[in-house]
């Protein structure tokens, strides 16, 4: 395959604010930063409303992790920790739902609706994955800048003195 040979979307330095710090609990992005989803099909199974954009496990496994699309649901199905030790959060649909519409899909658990992760989610997620050494320093460093670069498209962007 030959190398890519186009620029990124989008470019820019990152500021000295946006560096994470999840022993005391410091992220970037945060949920409250983005819009609430109101379509009624990603209805969510939980008390925490979705927010865009949001994706499911095997969009983020391919295009911010850069694994294969069910590299994310095996581990999922072991449990993941966040950096304090307790589990990590994972918003589902409400029963039934996947992103594609109301139907079921074939693969869903029965008790559960399609998982969905926002922006948020993932960098806990990446930083997790990092803390659990199932991805090294360098996959880390490029999940982050994908997920602030998307962030930035949505008009988030923390480089920038308010």
């Amino acid at each position: 395959m030959p190398a890519p040979t186009g620029k990124p979307i989008i470019v820019g330095e990152r500021g000295a604010d946006l560096t994470a710090d999840p022993s005391s609990g410091r992220y970037v992005l945060h949920d409250t930063d983005f819009r609430v989803e109101t379509n009624d099909r990603y209805a969510v199974d939980g008390p925490r409303p979705l927010v865009r954009p949001h994706f499911s496990p095997r969009e983020a496994t391919v295009w911010v992790f850069g694994r294969s699309g069910e590299w994310l649901s095996r581990i999922l199905k072991s449990g993941v920790a966040t950096h304090d030790g307790s589990p990590l959060e994972v918003r589902r649909l409400v029963h039934g739902r996947g992103g594609r519409g109301d139907r079921a899909r074939p693969n869903m658990n029965a008790d559960a609706g399609e998982r969905r992760f926002t922006l948020a989610d993932l960098e806990r997620l990446a930083w997790a994955l990092y803390d659990m050494d199932l991805i090294d320093g360098l996959r880390l460093k490029y999940a982050t800048e994908v997920l602030y670069a998307v962030a930035r498209q949505y008009g988030v962007d923390r480089s920038k003195k308010e």
